[in-house]
Order: C-alpha cells, then sequence, then structure tokens
C-alpha cells in the first residue's frame, strides 16, 4: 500500500493571531505553529500562566529565553512540544 505524506500546513502569523486565549492558543516557536490549548489546559507548565503571554504570537523570544529563569527550555520540554505541532509558519 502506499502512503503520500502530506506537506506541512502553511500558517500565517495572521492567523496565528486569532488564537490569542488561553482556551483556543496558537503559537508559532522557530518556523513552526503549535495548538498550545490542550497543554494549557492540562495545567502541566511548570512556569504557570508565563505561556499564555506567547497565545496569538510569534512565542520564539519567550521560548528561548523563559522568563522565570533565562534557561533554555529542556530536551524533554522540546520533544513534548512536538504533540502540539500543527503546521509551518508561512510569510
Amino acid at each position: 500500500m502506499w502512503f503520500i505524506q502530506s506537506s506541512p500546513k502553511k500558517i500565517t502569523l495572521n492567523k496565528v493571531a486569532l488564537h490569542a486565549t488561553a482556551t483556543d492558543c496558537w503559537m508559532a516557536i522557530n518556523g513552526n505553529v503549535y495548538d498550545a490549548t490542550a497543554y494549557i489546559a492540562s495545567r502541566e507548565h511548570p512556569g504557570g500562566a508565563e505561556i499564555l503571554k506567547g497565545c496569538g504570537t510569534d512565542a520564539t523570544s519567550l521560548y528561548d529565553a523563559r522568563p522565570a529563569d533565562g534557561k533554555p527550555h529542556s530536551a524533554n520540554a522540546r520533544e513534548e512540544l512536538q504533540q502540539y505541532y500543527i503546521g509551518t509558519l508561512s510569510q
């Protein structure tokens, strides 16, 4: 059986901006777009509400600088982020 791999969905920053609340949160990080809504609802984010600052934005600098301590996210955090991937950021 043949499977055709589809191209990643292209999402503009304007589209990301439409999802800017805790109950509907998309964010762009390093050129990829993630729907963090379920993660926020799980209340598992170690940084608490800081994650909400990234909703509806290009949150790359927020993600890279982690306001709480300025250290990079762990390998586990980067791996977990992938389960929320929904597409790539388009210009």
